[in-house]
Formats: structure tokens, sequence, C-alpha cells
């Protein structure tokens, strides 16, 4: 007790350093200028059979924070293709479309009251996050422009 009052600012740090969250572990990083990424199918059997289930995949910048939305798809994996340069996340996010007449089919008279489609999205899960990614750990993807040819090549 009395180290804790002649002391009180290591006392201090020493508790914010216990309490500091650490990565749980490094990011894979995988560099291409393409790259496949797949998901497990959303299980819909609580909805109904007409409901269309997307995914809606995104890509972080891990620099600048930038989001942006690459796709929405139905199927479980897609060919990202990158063009600028930078480390990214991917991030995927489960679209549900409510069949809301109960036809078995979801269409354009799938409207609410307003005339508004139900779509429903999940949160986002993104790459880094160990308790979404299936195998071997979080990850990251990364793109860098390769340089030209070089030009003006002789004899000098």
């Amino acid at each position: 007790m009395k180290f804790f009052k002649e002391f009180p600012c290591v006392c201090l740090l020493i508790a914010m350093l216990l309490f500091v969250p650490a990565p749980a572990s490094a990011l894979d990083w995988h560099t291409a200028n393409q790259k496949t990424i797949g998901w497990d199918a959303y299980d819909n059997s609580a909805g109904n059979p007409g409901d269309v289930i997307a995914y809606n995949v995104y890509l972080r910048n891990t620099v600048t924070g930038v989001q942006s939305l690459v796709d929405e798809t139905t199927e479980l994996s897609i060919l990202i293709t990158f063009t600028t340069e930078g480390m990214y996340l991917a991030g995927i996010s489960t679209v549900r479309k409510v069949d809301i007449n109960l036809d078995g089919v979801y269409d354009a008279t799938d409207v609410d009251e307003s005339g508004f489609p139900i779509i429903l999205e999940s949160d986002i899960s993104w790459s880094d996050s160990a308790d979404i990614v299936a195998v071997p750990i979080p990850f990251g993807l990364r793109y860098f422009v390769a340089p030209t040819e070089t030009t003006g090549f002789g004899v000098r």
C-alpha cells in the first residue's frame, strides 16, 4: 500500500499497460494484382424461401481508411482486380432481400407500404478479424504497381 502512495504515476502506467489491447496475431499479407476471396454461405433456413441472399464485398485501405464497395454478388467468391496501389483489408456483409409477398420469388413487387423493398444488411466482417477468418490467420491484400519498361536504352 505504501508503494502505491509513493509512486502513483508508476502504478497508473503499469495499470494502463496491462489494459492496452494488443493485436491477436499478425496479418498474412497477400501481394498480387488480382486475388480471389471466398466465404461460407449464409444460412437463410429461418427466412422466406423466396428471399435473395447476396454478399457485398468491400475493400478498406489500411493507410487512408477509405472504404469502398467492390461489388454485390450472389456467388461465394469473387475475383478482386486492383487498380490502385495500396494495402487493403477485405470485407464481406450478407444482404437479405426479403420476399415480402411470400410468393417464393423476390422481384419488383416485393415492396412495403411505402413502396420500398426491404433489404437488410449485416455488419461488415473484415479480413483482419480472427473470429471470422477460416484459415490460416487474418489476412490483408496489397498491390504495388510494377514499373514500366525502361526506354532510351542504348550505347552511350
